[in-house]
């Protein structure tokens, strides 16, 4: 049994590399790195470094509830009553709706998944242990080496399925307690989520219902979208943008390199010393156009979510005033030539 087991765990386990082959192979293809960009030490790679690798995790140490046991167990509360701690994420989240039946399923119900009438066919059985197995696995993963809550949403359809496995096994169940609770309680999840998720995205709804059009919505929360328009409209294609610290850059048509730190390997801020080597770089790179973002947030050039420092800004600042002209600015967003 112990041998089929592991056979079973094998062939799901190549049945899930072979569905992440086609994205490893093709990160493998552009920087050298199938897993970019984790394990710089081990698979070297283009556009990264050793300098980058430790800015990187320097910032990524915060994430998360810190590595003890206790916190482990405790991660999922956090998760979804302040997950601030685990990256970007605003409001409750549903995550631990969908954690608690994961680990009341495996921690109360382990005895019971060995009996065969608790699933309906041999494949079921199998299926379900690999994602038991492999979702606990993940997230151990997760928690001690990137706890960022972006990086669980691979086994979130696995945590659902057992979650939904679960559900219906109680129901079915002898105990008629189980049986009427189970009901009111999911239509509880249902409406308190809905709410939820009206109240986070009241604004977008409005649009949805016609009460609010698209463009105006747009230019309400997106800060950098009159520079996008402008620059599409105004700019020749044969531009290169340097779009030093905004990372929503989706509305530019034109090429663009993005500068915003932990989302880029192009730009090694930490062996850069002073804004006349960052403008080298860039000229090397064939950027054209700076354009730089004064937050609403912070009324100022920093972020804050703290995602670059002091010395990245002052670069920022000082390549443009020693070495850019002023094109234009929209809402905040300044568009300098490099000269």
């Amino acid at each position: 049994k112990i041998t089929a087991f592991f056979l079973d765990v094998l062939q799901l386990s190549l049945l899930v590399f072979l569905f992440l082959s086609p994205w490893m192979i093709l990160t493998y293809t552009q920087v050298s790195n199938p897993v970019y960009p984790f394990f710089y030490s081990v698979f070297d790679g283009e556009h990264w470094g050793a300098s980058l690798e430790e800015y990187w995790s320097t910032l990524r140490a915060d994430y998360g509830s810190g590595r003890s046991v206790l916190s482990f167990f405790l991660s999922p509360w956090y998760i979804t009553m302040e997950p601030m701690r685990y990256g970007p994420v605003y409001g409750i989240t549903p995550l631990f709706l969908i954690f608690l039946p994961f680990f009341f399923l495996f921690f109360f119900l382990f005895p019971s998944l060995f009996r065969s009438s608790f699933f309906s066919s041999p494949l079921q059985k199998k299926i379900c242990f690999f994602f038991l197995y492999f979702s606990l696995f993940y997230f151990v993963v997760w928690f001690f080496l990137a706890s960022d809550i972006r990086y669980l949403f691979p086994i979130l359809p696995a945590l659902t399925l057992l979650s939904v496995l679960l559900f219906s096994h109680l129901l079915q169940s002898s105990y008629s307690l189980s049986r009427r609770i189970i009901p009111y309680f999911l239509l509880f999840l249902f409406f308190t989520n809905l709410l939820f998720f009206l109240v986070a995205h009241r604004n977008t709804v409005q649009v949805l219902l016609s009460i609010q059009d698209k463009e105006s919505y747009i230019h309400s929360y997106v800060q950098n979208y009159p520079m996008a328009q402008w620059t599409n409209v105004h700019l020749s294609d044969d531009v290169l943008l340097f779009i030093a610290n905004d990372d929503r850059v989706y509305f530019y048509d034109k090429p663009y390199i993005q500068g915003y730190p932990i989302i880029q390997g192009v730009i090694d801020y930490p062996s850069l010393q002073s804004a006349s080597s960052l403008y080298s770089l860039l000229l090397e790179k064939g950027v054209t156009h700076v354009v730089l973002v004064k937050h609403h947030a912070t009324n100022y050039y920093t972020s804050f979510d703290g995602y670059y420092n002091e010395h990245i800004t002052n670069l920022w600042l000082t390549l443009v005033i020693e070495y850019g002209t002023l094109i234009t600015v929209q809402d905040d967003v300044s568009l300098y030539a490099l000269n």
